[in-house]
C-alpha cells in the first residue's frame, strides 16, 4: 500500500480501511469502449493468447500486496470457507484473540 501510494502520491488524496472490504463505485469507461480491453491488453504488451497467464499473474501481485501489510504485523490472515460467514464476527472475534499493536489493521481474509 505504502509503495502503490509513494508511487501515485500526486492522484492520492486519502487512504481508507475497515473491517470488511470496500467498495469503490464508478466505471472503467475506457474498458467498457468498442475494443477498450483490447487497447489496455495492447498498452499493457500483452498478446491475447497470454491473456489468461496476464490475468492469473496480475491477480497474484494484487493479492500478494493485499496480504503484505498483514504479514508485516502479524495480524492473522484467515480464508473464508463460505461466503455466508460473517466477517464482522469473525473480526472481533480476532480481534480479542490478537489485540492490536503498532497497526490498526485487525486481520485479512
Amino acid at each position: 500500500m505504502k509503495t502503490f501510494v509513494a508511487r501515485h502520491a500526486p492522484s492520492v488524496t486519502c487512504t481508507l480501511s475497515g473491517f470488511d472490504r470496500l467498495v469503490f463505485r464508478g466505471t472503467l469507461l475506457p474498458l467498457m469502449l468498442d475494443r477498450g480491453m483490447h487497447n489496455l491488453l495492447s498498452r499493457a504488451g500483452v498478446r491475447l493468447l497470454d491473456f489468461k497467464d496476464f490475468a492469473f499473474n496480475t491477480t497474484q501481485r494484487v493479492k500478494k500486496a493485499a496480504l503484505a501489510e498483514a504479514e508485516r504485523y502479524g495480524r492473522p490472515v484467515r480464508n473464508l470457507e463460505s461466503p455466508k460467514t460473517s466477517k464482522e464476527d469473525l473480526a472481533r472475534t480476532l480481534l480479542k484473540e490478537y489485540p492490536l499493536g503498532k497497526s490498526r489493521l485487525v486481520c485479512a481474509f
